[in-house]
């Protein structure tokens, strides 16, 4: 850690005040702080040479050059680890926590790569059947469907929601579904012939609209 100055006191910051800026002798700033003439150009000399402490604790063991270069190691292969880091930077004199400090102090944190679904062959070519058969399909076409969800409501069982008669679960399903503004059925709806384009763009494979409620709907269809 870089050395520190030390903080001024007030009556040194008087003295100097009193003799650059008012003028005073050391005899008149003496009379009115009650000091004598050694003690006042003690302070006076303290302030304008100030002594430096040394800052406590465990020095950097890295440089401005070897931060660099760390930084630089990483950015050109976002993929490294910190140790992969240590060991193309050529620096074996820090730790791998040094390292991931340097790191973290210019914004640079560990994450895990996201993952992409996986999905089988088989139901690669089911979503990218069943995208060129709707293709065409418009919007009113697509209304008629009955779409169905992955809420669990269970009639006479410990898990989930329980209803002890199925008048019970009727009158849950209806206030829920009156309770749901129109436009939150119509906007997933009416994006259903840009999903089917996007199935076929992304030839099958899992694409932005994988995991919406709407399209596992889809998912648990074709997997029937």
């Amino acid at each position: 850690m870089a050395p520190r100055k030390r903080t001024a006191s007030l009556v040194e910051r008087l003295i100097v005040r009193l003799c650059d800026k008012e003028r005073y002798t050391t005899e008149k700033i003496g009379g009115h702080l009650g000091m004598g003439k050694g003690a006042i150009k003690k302070n006076y000399e303290r302030f304008k040479n100030p002594p430096v402490t040394k800052s406590r604790g465990r020095p950097r063991g890295t440089g401005e050059r070897t931060d660099r270069k760390l930084i630089m190691e990483l950015k050109e292969d976002p993929k490294r680890t910190a140790p992969e880091v240590l060991a193309a930077a050529s620096a074996p004199e820090i730790s791998i926590s040094a390292v991931q400090r340097r790191l973290r102090e210019k914004g640079l944190y560990g994450r895990v790569a996201a993952h992409k679904p996986y999905v089988s062959k088989m139901s690669t070519e089911k979503r990218r059947k069943f995208a060129k058969e709707h293709l065409q399909w418009t919007t009113e076409d697509w209304k008629k469907v009955l779409w169905t969800d992955e809420s669990k409501l269970i009639l006479c069982n410990s898990d989930g929601q329980k209803f002890r008669k199925p008048d019970d679960l009727f009158d849950a399903v209806s206030q829920e579904w009156a309770a749901l503004p129109l436009q939150t059925l119509e906007i997933p709806v009416e994006s259903m012939p840009h999903r089917c384009k996007a199935i076929l763009e992304a030839n099958g494979t899992p694409n932005k609209y994988y995991y919406d409620p709407l399209f596992l709907s889809i998912e648990k269809l074709l997997a029937q």
